[in-house]
């Protein structure tokens, strides 16, 4: 597949005229979104456990997403708050030859809140909170089922959680925004291909032509139509008023027209910062569940039981962040994160037998890193392929377990119109879990497919 995009890009970049994004400064902008998420996902995995048989084990899930994108940015600031609400179904299957058979279906919705803000002193120097909010439930039912034993159990968990991480760092560096500079590129670029301006663009005017497209869409319209006039008009404008028009007849209006309201609504971007500082996160849950046990088909007999577990975790943190677009079309970006702290979690468990309460710290440790090459056709099209892994070590005095991760994922969007996007993902998961402790390891290779459809309503 890269191969691929490879050999496209370099039939690509012959046909381009050459424009360095890394040059460019953005304009100030604050730009909102809204958008409705249909999701539909299904993987497969091989759960190899050390001396025993493997296990072969089914997920598929589907899913409703509305959310709200406000990103602001300035010469002191860079604010990015993001809202969603999610509604997810899943359903789950585990199965090992001969010997169990379990199956899973659960129902759940959650609000989640994330605020990443950044303050710039003087020489690129800034102050960094990155604050993430959750609350929500789950409905679990599930069936484990001993083939060999003939036994049944069926299992309802009612899940109520709340969820608080917060990231306090300071750092140096600035990563830009470059994503209007492609898109004026491909639009200047379009008319220089169909014979429709009178000379080449200096870079400065490229630069005034991606600012103006900044202002133009970043307007909050609730009607797309009407967003699309305003965008034709103010690219013919600026080109009229440079004098950069050769032949405005229909055919350089319809160019226009097919360009115009398919400006990015990702961020891409260049630069390289480097930040650390402090950590903190919390999980509040609560669950309800009922237990009904079966052999050989006959009721035994069922229990119930809540459970109360507070997670919370603090320590320290570093990341370094890098981002460079090769030229128009291509664009590298690459994150390398360190983190270390304490980790503890409180279980209480409430059963018509008794009550019990665990307490167990651990000391936590994590190291990951990503890099991601992405492939930018036009101004509809992107693909990329994603590089991700990831060490996790926690232990105290009697435990010590590690958790080592490495994953691929390639992933296609195209733009069916202006506000109607189409994403498909496939990744390839591989995990080690180790418990020393108990002499226990078990490997996962995990195939993931990802299908959404995304709609924009402004």
């Amino acid at each position: 597949m890269l191969i691929v995009l490879v050999a496209i890009g370099s039939l690509v970049e012959a046909q381009k005229v050459d424009y360095d994004l890394e040059l460019f400064r953005q304009d100030e902008f604050a730009k909102q979104l809204l958008f409705l998420d249909l999701d539909l996902s299904g993987n497969t995995s091989s759960l190899d456990v050390v001396g025993d048989e493997p296990f072969e084990v089914n997920d598929f899930s589907g899913g409703v997403e509305i959310g709200y994108n406000n990103r602001v940015y300035k010469s002191k600031v860079v604010n990015s708050l993001l809202i969603e609400g999610i509604v997810n179904h899943n359903k789950y299957r585990e199965k090992k030859d001969n010997f169990l058979d379990n199956s899973n279906l659960s129902f759940s919705a959650f609000v989640t809140v994330e605020n990443d803000f950044k303050y710039y002193f003087k020489n690129s120097f800034f102050v960094k909170t990155d604050v993430q909010m959750a609350v929500g439930g789950l409905n679990n039912s599930a069936v484990y089922r001993g083939l060999a034993t003939n036994n049944e159990n069926r299992t309802d968990i009612v899940k109520k959680d709340a969820r608080l991480a917060a990231d306090f760092s300071v750092g140096f560096g600035r990563l830009f925004p470059v994503d209007m500079l492609q898109y004026a590129a491909f639009v200047l670029q379009d008319l220089i291909d169909n014979d429709r301006l009178s000379r080449s663009p200096t870079n400065t005017e490229i630069s005034n032509f991606a600012n103006v497209l900044v202002r133009v869409t970043s307007r909050r319209i609730f009607d797309l139509r009407v967003a699309k006039k305003l965008e034709i008009v103010a690219i013919d404008s600026f080109l009229r008023a440079n004098n950069l028009v050769s032949n405005p007849d229909g055919f350089y209006y319809a160019g226009i027209a097919d360009m115009a309201g398919f400006a990015p609504r990702h961020s891409r971007e260049s630069g390289f910062a480097v930040s650390g500082g402090a950590y903190i996160s919390g999980i509040n849950e609560f669950s309800d569940s009922e237990n009904q046990v079966f052999i050989n088909g006959a009721f035994i007999g069922k229990s119930d039981s809540e459970t109360k577990q507070v997670t919370s975790e603090f320590g320290s943190s570093v990341g370094v962040s890098y981002s460079k677009p090769i030229n128009l079309n291509w664009q590298f970006d690459t994150q390398i994160f360190l983190r270390y702290g304490k980790f503890r979690v409180l279980t209480e468990l409430h059963e018509l037998t008794g009550n019990e309460s665990i307490t167990n710290n651990y000391n936590k440790g994590i190291v990951s890193g990503s890099s991601k090459m992405s492939f930018f056709p036009n101004t509809r099209t992107e693909m990329s392929l994603n590089l991700s892994s990831s060490f996790e070590k926690y232990a105290n005095d009697a435990v010590e377990n590690t958790v080592a991760t490495s994953n691929v994922e390639i992933i296609v969007s195209y733009y069916f119109s202006s506000a109607l996007r189409f994403i498909a993902s496939a990744s390839l998961k591989y995990s080690d879990f180790i418990d020393k402790d108990i002499q226990y390891e078990y490997k996962k290779l995990q195939s993931s497919m990802n299908l959404s459809l995304v709609y924009y309503l402004f």
